[in-house]
């Protein structure tokens, strides 16, 4: 299997920077923004944004993530705060990598449970093979990818880095 580093830990830094100060300008509005993690990959890059908008920002930056799971073809989505919480608030779903949009799509459909003011998404690469109608607000890069390639988001301490994998 061959890979290519798309984006090295520098890089990521500077986009998740880069969506950090989108979201400022998108809510700066409201008091309070919820960043929610749509996986584990994801809860770490709401964990990143919600630093550096605490930097820029004097909203409160609250994050927490959505468990999804995958069994028998059903996706069933859990939160670790009660639904009350992000009520009437400004939520952004964070995840690593959108590419079908069946994950993100489910997290959405979750939020919407409550009567939230607004929902935003956020994701690191925006592969565009998508299933569901999901339309990202914010996003670190767009890849144009094969169904045949496989994109890898790794976070080890201080070696972040965005690979392709090609099955050729």
């Amino acid at each position: 299997m061959n890979s290519i580093v798309i984006l090295d830990y520098f890089q990521v830094c500077q986009k998740i920077k880069r969506i950090a100060y989108q979201i400022y300008e998108a809510t700066s509005d409201r008091k309070e923004v919820f960043l929610v993690g749509s996986s584990a990959n994801g809860y770490f890059i709401a964990k990143e944004i919600a630093g550096e908008l605490s930097s820029i920002s004097p909203q409160k930056i609250t994050v927490f993530s959505l468990i999804t799971e995958y069994s028998f073809g059903k996706v069933s989505v859990q939160s670790e705060v009660s639904e009350q919480t992000y009520a009437r608030g400004t939520v952004v779903i964070v995840d690593d990598v959108l590419n079908s949009g069946i994950k993100m799509a489910y997290c959405i459909r979750y939020v919407l449970n409550t009567s939230v003011y607004q929902i935003k998404t956020a994701v690191l690469i925006d592969r565009d093979h998508k299933k569901f109608p999901v339309k990202v607000d914010f996003k670190g890069l767009s890849l144009a990818t094969t169904l045949q390639e496989n994109v890898k988001v790794t976070f080890d301490k201080r070696n972040y880095k965005v690979e392709l994998y090609s099955s050729d």
